[in-house]
């Protein structure tokens, strides 16, 4: 089985189980990075106040997306009609699939009770040492940025042509 279809089994199974509130917003970002910013996120919103994010930055798979998601078609509804999307091979719409799941999960460990532990800092409290040779899959920064002050060797796999050129170091 895969992430992806273990991740919408989880959900499903959390549809089936509980009244899952309605969709109150999508937030879908402008398609171009601006050069003030260093990311971009979309995000699906629950009634409940819920939220799911997604990273916004998908180049010419962002464009157009306005167009295709009727945001107001999804308001009120139920959550797995995006959730959904998670299986596409489309990455706009596997990205707000997986927005919606996030937001899905939120809902459940709330009503669950259920806090995780939060994380001191963005790199999830690791403690690098000189010798560590640490890896990302997608370019993200501010975590590169707190990586190479530490003057560790950092191997960065980035499909997006467009931030090939900041990863020069």
């Amino acid at each position: 089985m895969s992430i992806k279809s273990e991740l919408l089994a989880l959900v499903e199974r959390a549809n089936r189980r509980r009244d899952l509130p309605g969709i109150r917003d999508i937030y879908l970002p402008e398609p171009e990075p601006s050069p003030d910013k260093d990311a971009e996120f979309g995000m699906v919103v629950l009634e409940d106040g819920s939220a799911g994010l997604y990273y916004a930055w998908l180049g010419s798979a962002q464009s157009g997306m306005k167009e295709r998601f009727d945001v107001s078609g999804f308001m009120g509804k139920n959550p797995m009609h995006l959730a959904r999307l998670y299986r596409s091979d489309l990455e706009d719409d596997c990205s707000l699939g997986l927005a919606a799941i996030n937001a899905i999960t939120q809902c459940v460990f709330r009503r669950a009770g259920f806090s995780p532990d939060s994380a001191g800092d963005s790199l999830g409290e690791l403690a690098l040492q000189g010798t560590d040779r640490p890896g990302m899959v997608g370019y993200f920064p501010s975590l590169v940025e707190k990586i190479r002050a530490q003057n560790i060797p950092l191997t960065v796999i980035e499909k997006k042509k467009q931030f090939h050129a900041r990863m020069s170091w």
